[in-house]
């Protein structure tokens, strides 16, 4: 009897152990959470939910804020500053035919 009583006793220790580590949240993370490695709720890389109020309840986290001097990876892009105008192509198919027509002594292609 005593000692049934006390494998019993044995077991609902490390249950009630293994329950903390699994459902109790210390520091916002779980001890499961840190045994695995899991990102803690607002740290970079760590998945959009976050408990509110204990476990089993989860609420969708908000976006953090940008930095200041930092873009915002949801805005477009802007368009590049440095745009090919039409003038700019010519000049360059000018500038290679000249390129190819030159003799070879003055830099110039050899014919093929």
């Amino acid at each position: 009897m005593m000692r049934a009583l006390r494998w019993f006793l044995l077991l609902a220790c490390l249950a009630g152990l293994a329950y903390v580590a699994w459902a109790v949240p210390l520091g916002g993370q779980t001890l499961w959470d840190r045994v695995r490695g899991a990102p803690a709720p607002g740290a970079p890389g760590a998945p959009g939910l976050a408990t509110a109020g204990g476990p089993g309840t989860l609420k969708l986290a908000r976006p953090a804020p940008a930095e200041p001097g930092q873009a915002d990876p949801a805005a477009p892009a802007p368009p590049p500053t440095d745009l090919t105008t039409d003038s700019d192509r010519q000049a360059l198919d000018q500038l290679i035919e000249d390129r190819l027509k030159a003799p070879p002594a003055a830099g110039g292609s050899t014919a093929r």
